[in-house]
């Protein structure tokens, strides 16, 4: 479970985005502050699923810093990826900063492949309890 009053006082310092878009950083901060309100009201978040406009490495750091479950669909950036990929990923940067590592899971459905990034263990049942969210 989400411990509430850590993830508020999260929204209220200052987290360094400078090397972020400014869309990503009112997106990042936006969504902090939506995070901190659902919580506020009793709202028990188990798990979020994101789609592949959440991702960002500030937001990967967010959640994971404070134990929040995550599962987010990301873009394919590798042409190395193939279906049935279940391994740990770390983000290319030159500032070690800045990386992020999570796991990177990827499947195929309907000849479409599909890339997750998350920090808890998928099984198929949760990759189909996402598409049809």
């Amino acid at each position: 479970m989400v411990n509430l009053t850590k993830v508020c006082a999260c929204e209220r310092r200052e987290a360094d985005l400078s090397h972020s878009s400014d869309a990503q950083q009112a997106g990042f901060r936006l969504f902090s502050i939506l995070l901190c309100r659902a919580l506020e009201l009793g709202i028990k978040v188990k798990l979020l699923l994101l789609n592949r406009g959440f991702y960002s490495r500030d937001l990967i750091r967010y959640l994971g810093s404070y134990g929040i479950r995550y599962m987010m669909l990301i873009q394919k950036r590798n042409r190395g990826m193939r279906a049935g990929m279940d391994r740990t990923y770390t983000t290319m940067s030159p500032n070690m900063e800045m990386q992020v590592t999570f796991k990177l899971v990827t499947m195929e459905e309907k000849g479409k492949l599909l890339a997750f990034a998350t920090n808890m263990c998928l099984k198929l049942k949760m990759i189909k309890f996402f598409r049809k969210r």
